[in-house]
């Protein structure tokens, strides 16, 4: 058996380990599109499992050995998804999903908030005006001390 090939097949039993029955048929054929097979399943079943499309490595990264950075952080992202799911094993990888908070506030506080965000945007730009006169202040004094024209 090839090191892919061998590759191919754990990957296939890992998701049917977090998620039973995500790929119903692994094949153990040496040929290249039974193997190609092997991973669309593999993708189509963590796609499945809550892993955002951009999380997930493309075939030929894997079949044609050319980006195996994107496969871990694959397996890493199968690893926080599995977390967050309740999976737990001895090895401690990845970071767990953080769940989402619905939150619901009253319309007198949304009104309330309204106020609070514009000030915020108004003293922001008079910060930023500020700072940009005191940025060019300084470079001022640093250019006319040493330009040539500048008054002894």
């Amino acid at each position: 058996m090839n090191v892919f090939l061998i590759l191919c097949l754990f990957l296939c039993r890992l998701i049917n380990v977090l998620q039973p029955g995500s790929v119903r048929k692994i094949s153990q054929s040496t040929q290249n599109w039974h193997q190609l097979e092997n991973i669309g399943n593999f993708v189509r079943a963590i796609t499945e499992y809550g892993l955002r499309p951009d999380d997930i490595f493309e075939a030929n990264d894997l079949f044609e050995n050319t980006n195996y950075t994107q496969v871990q952080s694959t397996l890493l992202a199968l690893t926080g998804m599995a977390k967050s799911k309740g999976f737990h094993s001895k090895y401690d990888l990845g970071v767990k999903y953080a769940e989402k908070h619905q939150r619901r506030f009253a319309p007198e506080k949304l009104k309330e908030g309204r106020n609070v965000i514009g000030l915020q945007v108004r003293d922001k730009r008079e910060h930023s005006v500020m700072y940009h006169a005191a940025v060019l202040a300084f470079w001022e004094d640093k250019v006319l001390e040493r330009s040539p024209w500048s008054p002894a």
